[in-house]
């Protein structure tokens, strides 16, 4: 019961969150750890920011680019052209940058400029993905995220964000997860997923009412050999 809650208190805080300013959002959110993102950001270092479908992470985005950081964040077209532009609107309202997830381009371009770009891997990725284990059995997670830490030698920053009991939100940022250089592809890939796979768990062994449990994210199954 309560993960629906969760889901219908996200869903009106995300149809109201364009009309907030960003001192509004401030005002509702703590942070723990931004100083990764800030620190990053001094030293005109890509990086990639890694939550799940869990709390309302559009307030997380909103509340990292509220804070200075001059974050984008790769999100999937809808279907249905009407949902899309909403959503996109009501992002662009509360003042967030977004890339969409058909056309890589502007990601590797934003992390070559110094920049911040958030990813959710944690879908199902059928049998092109990475096969990690998530909350006790195996599952299918996208490769993007680990691949282009890899690839473009970016650090991988693991987040979420919590409702407090008493209202608001504290938003938590992990230390910095680092690509092996020394690593193939493959290798690096694995291990990276392995890692901010098992930050998420974490975050939902704190939280499990948070998580996004309706999608299915255990659809795949490993291949036999």
């Amino acid at each position: 019961l309560k993960v629906y809650q969760n889901l219908g208190i996200t869903l009106l805080e995300f149809l109201s969150m364009g009309k907030l300013t960003p001192e509004d959002i401030l005002e509702q959110v703590e942070f723990e750890g931004i100083h990764h993102l800030h620190d990053f950001k001094k030293a005109g270092q890509g990086v990639l920011l890694t939550t799940g479908h869990f709390g309302n992470w559009e307030m997380l985005a909103a509340a990292i680019n509220a804070s200075g950081i001059d974050g984008h964040f790769v999100v999937r077209s809808q279907s249905n052209p009407y949902v899309d532009k909403l959503q996109n609107d009501i992002r662009h309202s509360a003042g967030l940058n977004v890339i969409r997830a058909e056309d890589i381009r502007p990601l590797v371009k934003t992390l070559h400029a110094g920049q911040l770009v958030g990813i959710l891997p944690d879908v199902n990725a059928g049998q092109k993905g990475v096969f990690v284990d998530f909350m006790g059995r195996k599952a299918s997670t996208t490769k993007g995220l680990a691949h282009f830490a890899w690839k473009l030698n970016c650090p991988i920053v693991p987040s979420a964000i919590f409702r407090k009991p008493e209202g608001g939100f504290k938003a938590v940022f992990k230390d910095p997860i680092y690509p092996d250089p020394e690593m193939t592809e493959k290798e690096a890939v694995y291990s990276l997923t392995v890692q901010h796979t098992a930050a998420l768990e974490d975050f939902i062994r704190q939280q499990p009412d948070h998580y996004f449990w309706v999608h299915r994210r255990w659809k795949a199954t490993p291949p036999s050999n």
